[in-house]
């Protein structure tokens, strides 16, 4: 009697948009048994946001090299001292930067151990996990335009969308606390046939909208995990994304594919 066991396969990818420079940072980093996935979406100008994320991501594959012997329970503190040090490192720039004030970033990151993963966020980038039928957000944005869908429901009045960028939560080295998820287990299970998708906001031009079906035909109707990276990306851009584009995919296992006759367009997409 034997066990197969199930292979995690990883794609990520950033594209700098119709902006002048790439603030978005993504890791995708195994060490000590462990994978890290995260993506960071940086602010506070061009220099301060790239810095910041830059930091964010640095610091959390510095905490997967220093940790060893972790098993599945472990998950959750590991991913909160991924982003106590993330704030920490921050912090520290503050301090010998005074211009740089002001710079922080989002993290969203996926710390996985064989089939078991945990979530964290601050911010509005996002994770979202494939059961092999459907797509569900497992984070929740740190925007008002959340808040509002989770008051009152679509559709969300024009006004209210004017602030669909602003994020009230995010690394800015003033101790914001992340949300861990899930809340009430020690950790989720990804199946055989199942993924993660990991973003930042800018694959999401309409945040009041829901992506789920989207996400489901570009991530199962194209042959490898690099062309749903790269189309879905070249949706978002020609669907009206202003911003930088990141995503990660991390499918375990065999990824059912349907043939949905998307059109495949080339990247890196053009005007």
């Amino acid at each position: 009697m034997f066990s197969l066991l199930k292979k995690l396969d990883c794609y990520g990818l950033s594209f700098i948009g119709k902006r002048s420079s790439n603030q978005d940072k993504f890791v995708i980093y195994q060490s000590n048994g462990l994978t890290l996935l995260a993506v960071a979406d940086g602010m506070g100008g061009a220099k301060g946001g790239e810095i910041a994320s830059n930091i964010a991501i640095k610091s959390a594959c510095k905490v997967i090299d220093e940790t060893s012997g972790a098993g599945k329970k472990d998950l959750k503190w590991i991913l909160e001292k991924i982003y106590r040090k993330a704030d920490e490192e921050i912090t520290k720039v503050h301090t010998e930067h005074s211009d740089l004030n002001g710079m922080g970033t989002t993290l969203s990151c996926a710390l996985v151990k064989n089939e078991a993963f945990v979530c964290g966020n601050v911010g509005d980038s996002r994770v979202y996990h494939f059961n092999g039928d459907e797509f569900r957000k497992i984070t929740e944005d740190h925007t008002y335009v959340e808040q509002y869908l989770k008051q009152f429901g679509p559709p969300v009045p024009q006004e209210a969308m004017y602030s669909s960028n602003i994020i009230y939560r995010a690394m800015t080295g003033e101790g914001d606390k992340p949300d861990i998820f899930p809340e009430n287990e020690q950790y989720l299970t990804l199946k055989n046939g199942e993924a993660l998708l990991l973003c930042s906001d800018g694959l999401i031009p309409d945040k009041s909208e829901d992506q789920e079906g989207v996400l489901k035909a570009y991530v199962t109707g194209f042959e490898s995990l690099k062309e749903s990276t790269e189309q879905l990306i070249c949706n978002a851009y020609y669907s009206g994304s202003t911003d930088n584009i990141t995503v990660i995919i991390a499918s375990m296992g065999n990824l059912k594919r349907k043939d949905f006759n998307l059109d495949k367009e080339t990247y890196p997409p053009e005007e």
